[in-house]
């Protein structure tokens, strides 16, 4: 008998290089993401100074002027926050879709590769019930003589 050989061997490795990229998209993706959180952290930050200079002003009546703009640095930084976090929410729902893209493909690949066993499990019980038949033979043909 010959050698078993899956005949799907090809998609299958198709679907788990496919899985692999998908998978290093998912990497960049939550590495951007990342990025964004950090962004958002540093106006987060640079925000909560300024809102304590600006109250420090306030207080000691400074300049109006000075005053004035330090209030539309204030508003600039929560608009810029505010987009980032829209940014961070669209990366997020691309992520949550890259993540079931990933389980998709991994689903498939499962499948085929379950496909695969039961062709070699087929393959075995073929190839023993071959030997056993074989052996049967000879053992029938060894009697004769």
């Amino acid at each position: 008998m010959k050698e078993f050989k899956f005949t799907l061997k090809k998609v299958l490795e198709y679907k788990t290089h496919m899985e692999e990229f998908e998978k290093a998209v998912l990497a960049q993706l939550n590495f951007c993401h990342q990025q964004l959180e950090n962004e958002l952290e540093g106006l987060r930050s640079r925000y909560t100074a300024l809102q304590g200079e600006y109250t420090e002003k306030c207080r000691k009546v400074s300049e109006v002027v000075e005053i004035a703009e330090i209030r539309s640095y204030l508003q600039e930084l929560l608009n810029l926050m505010k987009k980032k976090q829209q940014e961070i929410q669209l990366l997020e729902k691309e992520i949550n879709k890259q993540i079931d893209k990933i389980i998709e493909l991994d689903q498939k690949k499962s499948a085929m590769e379950k496909l695969e066993e039961r062709y070699y499990q087929s393959y075995k019980d073929k190839l023993r019930k071959a030997t056993e038949n074989f052996i049967d033979d000879f053992v029938a043909n060894t009697k004769q003589n």
